[in-house]
């Protein structure tokens, strides 16, 4: 007589381990998951009559959060995973992780943007000899000064740049005077009347405390004095000084 000891078949127990991106759902024997946890699959009997408990362990990759700031000067765009945005405000986009990977999930983009904008004439008309006046008004942001930048040809003819100055009011006039307008060493003195371009300048705190500056180009057109032109015949005007013609 042979005598065999067979062991007990105890319950069958296994986990499965799976992970998936936040917003992503599992399937599993028909049903969906989308939260994190373990939870028992299935249950059932093996071949052998043994109990048989399947359990998914789930883990729940949250998508990666980054938050942007972004400063603009009005007139302009901030582009951004394909879109522009040109207005003040709080903006979300999502970055699509690659479909072909499993270790990477979305991205989630929170874009702070902030446009600051001064209304300014397209162009201003200059007596030569007289004050400087350029009308303008802050729309948005906290502008603290400005200066003016004169295009090359017009610093050949006289002009100078005005070096940065405060900006206390955020409407009503730059005003500078022929003084600080025009280079007693330049060639010419007062400048030639003509069509000339600079360059008005404003500069902001951001948030941060950086400062910032926006940059928008004005055509300026210097005329003659009243001074130097007078009426000889009913249809004839004539110059009186020579160093203006």
């Amino acid at each position: 007589i042979v005598v065999v000891n067979v062991p007990r078949l105890g319950a069958v127990v296994d986990t499965i381990k799976e992970t998936i991106c936040e917003g992503k759902s599992l399937k599993v024997e028909g049903r969906k998951y989308t939260q994190e946890g373990v939870y028992r699959v299935y249950r059932g009997t093996t071949f052998g009559g043994c109990d048989s408990t399947v359990y998914l362990d789930l883990t729940v990759v949250p998508k990666q959060r980054d938050t942007l700031e972004a400063y603009i000067c009005g007139g302009s765009c901030y582009n951004l995973n394909g879109q522009e945005f040109c207005k003040s405000g709080k903006y979300r986009t999502v970055y699509k992780a690659d479909a072909a990977s499993d270790c990477e999930c979305d991205t989630v983009v929170t874009l702070l943007l902030s446009v600051a904008n001064v209304k300014l004439p397209k162009s201003v008309d200059l007596c030569s000899g007289d004050d400087l006046y350029i009308e303008y008004e802050v729309v948005d942001g906290d502008f603290t000064s400005y200066e003016i930048q004169f295009s090359d040809s017009a610093k050949n003819f006289g002009f100078k740049d005005v070096k940065e100055r405060e900006l206390t009011e955020t409407k009503g006039r730059l005003v500078v005077s022929p003084s600080d307008l025009t280079d007693s060493k330049a060639a010419i003195n007062p400048v030639r009347p003509g069509r000339y371009e600079m360059n008005v300048i404003f500069y902001y705190k951001n948030s941060r405390g950086e400062t910032e500056s926006c940059v928008q180009t004005v055509e300026l057109n210097v005329m003659y004095a009243a001074a130097t032109i007078a009426q000889k015949f009913d249809n004839l005007l004539v110059l009186l000084d020579a160093d203006n013609n």
